[in-house]
């Protein structure tokens, strides 16, 4: 009978992510803490450009209304009771 092909070996671990990541270009990984820092950009507004505003306006159903009321108080005392933690560490929330 003929030789029959030999199949290559299976890649895996290290080897193969490095692989897959040379074949995709991307470079190894780094962790982010070894990355060098970056400035942020400025939000000073350049010459000769200009803002955009819109608005719209919102005309919720009465289900609607109640839902996002509901949300709003539910908001509201997460951000009291996060402001009150800061002020007094010690506090139970309840």
């Amino acid at each position: 009978m003929g030789d029959a092909a030999e199949k290559p070996e299976a890649v895996k671990g290290e080897e193969a992510r490095r692989i897959k990541r040379e074949a995709l270009g991307i470079g190894d990984r780094t962790k982010h803490h070894t990355r060098t820092a970056t400035p942020l950009k400025g939000h000073v507004k350049e010459a000769d450009t200009h803002h955009r505003l819109y608005r719209f306006r919102f005309y919720p159903t009465e289900e609607q209304a109640e839902q996002l009321s509901r949300t709003f108080g539910a908001c509201r005392w997460v951000y009291n009771e996060g402001l009150a933690l800061r002020v007094d560490p010690g506090r139970v929330v309840g």
